[in-house]
């Protein structure tokens, strides 16, 4: 049962911060350069994404810890830790390629999102000069016009697109910051996310972080609860953050 609460009540947290930074933001805003505080602010979301860059480096760095600890007290040989970022609902979010993640230890970030989303996604990195998955996209494409041809929505429609951060090419001016990144296309809606994740190359046993960033004020309680209790099944014995 912990399993479940606790990450319900460090994501709580998250956004209770996160609008405490938005009013203060949008307050300090107005006072400063009478700005109406009834109309959407970029502040906003700049403050929340600064918030949640500091959560996952600090999250990694814990996990890595972690790893140290158990493996000293074991009397095990050091072995290169490997971690993942899981990121919800990523939408347009760009930490794999902002990130100084932690020095020795190799990140594997998965990007889920629907389909559209990560379309125009990837659209908008490749015309910015970032390094993008481009070697699946025709596989991508295969598997749209399968899902448009004949599979049930509910089937499981899923695309993934996958990037190493070796033999960049040397025209792309932000490289990937994480040894991997994988989009993957899914409704988190759907029975089958977890396997459609493991699919892409989650593995449950590895230590990870599961972001969620402005996602979960759109689902209802019982949906919260059922994601929660995916991710906590999909976990086994790994530290999760």
């Amino acid at each position: 049962m912990c399993s479940v609460v606790l990450p319900a009540v460090q994501l709580c947290c998250i956004v209770a911060v996160a609008n405490l930074c938005r009013d203060r933001t949008i307050e300090n805003s107005r006072l400063e350069s009478n700005i109406d505080p009834n109309k959407p602010q970029h502040s906003y979301f700049a403050g929340r994404a600064r918030l949640l860059d500091d959560r996952i480096i600090a999250a990694l760095q814990q996990l890595q810890r972690q790893a140290a600890n158990t493996t000293k007290h074991n009397h095990e040989q050091h072995q290169q830790q490997h971690f993942q970022v899981i990121s919800l609902g990523c939408g347009m979010d760009t930490r794999p390629w902002r990130l100084d993640f932690p020095a020795d230890s190799p990140v594997s970030w998965f990007d889920v999102d629907q389909q559209p989303v990560l379309d125009l996604k990837a659209a908008l990195l490749a015309e910015a000069g970032a390094e993008v998955p481009q070697q699946q996209q025709q596989q991508q494409q295969q598997q749209q016009q399968h899902c448009v041809d004949g599979a049930a929505p509910d089937a499981g429609c899923t695309s993934v697109r996958k990037c190493s951060t070796s033999g960049s090419s040397a025209d792309v001016q932000y490289p990937l910051k994480c040894s991997s990144y994988s989009m993957v296309a899914v409704d988190l809606a759907s029975k089958n996310w977890v396997q459609e994740l493991q699919s892409a190359g989650f593995e449950a046993g590895t230590p990870t972080v599961w972001v969620a960033e402005g996602l979960l004020y759109y689902l209802s309680p019982e949906h919260v609860q059922q994601l929660m209790l995916d991710v906590a099944a999909a976990m086994e014995e790994a530290p999760t953050v």
